[in-house]
């Protein structure tokens, strides 16, 4: 193995350099020795290049021989990702979450956030959470046990004005117009 050898040769030079104590906890700078070769430290930094190349090499091609598993893991973790979330979500539909509740839950930048449900959705974290609380709001029209105003107050909106307008800007169509379009019996 080519590593091996370069961290064999790492070795050597470094005691050729900084002599046998490397390995000292005491030593918090390394001077090298006044009788170091020329060019030690320049070979140190050579070996450690090479070494790190070949560590590169190496990963990339773990990562091209098998692919199609590691999408289907990626895939597989980013479905779990999502469903994570939208159950987070899903749990705090009165309107108390905002962009950094969500990051922060899960841990994420907010670039990676954004970019993550910009792929997996093709909308914003807070459009697909609004979307998921006028969805909340229709399933709550259609099951009838409670009226319009009830509804924008359970789902955390200040005024039944500013929920109409989501719902009307979501739907197309107002919430009074929904809730007479499910109880429509045509003759």
């Amino acid at each position: 193995m080519p590593e091996k050898r370069l961290l064999a040769s790492l070795h050597q030079e470094g005691e050729t350099c900084f002599g046998p104590t490397l390995d000292s906890a005491n030593i918090l700078i390394l001077e090298p020795r006044h009788d170091a070769p020329f060019g030690s430290q320049q070979l140190i930094r050579i070996y450690m290049e090479q070494l790190f190349l070949l560590m590169l090499r190496d990963n990339r091609a773990d990562r091209i021989a098998s692919p199609r598993r590691q999408l289907l893991t990626d895939e597989k973790d980013q479905e779990e990702l999502l469903g994570r979330i939208t159950r987070f979500m899903q749990a705090h539909l009165d309107g108390s979450l905002d962009f950094e509740a969500i990051r922060s839950e899960f841990s994420m930048s907010a670039t990676g956030l954004k970019n993550f449900f910009a792929f997996r959705t093709g909308m914003g974290v807070i459009q697909y959470y609004q979307r998921l609380r006028i969805d909340e709001a229709r399933r709550l029209l259609r099951v009838g046990s409670m009226n319009i105003t009830e509804i924008s107050e359970h789902l955390g909106y200040s005024s039944i004005h500013i929920f109409s307008r989501q719902f009307k800007r979501l739907m197309h169509i107002s919430p009074t117009e929904y809730l007479k379009s499910i109880h429509y019996i045509p003759l």
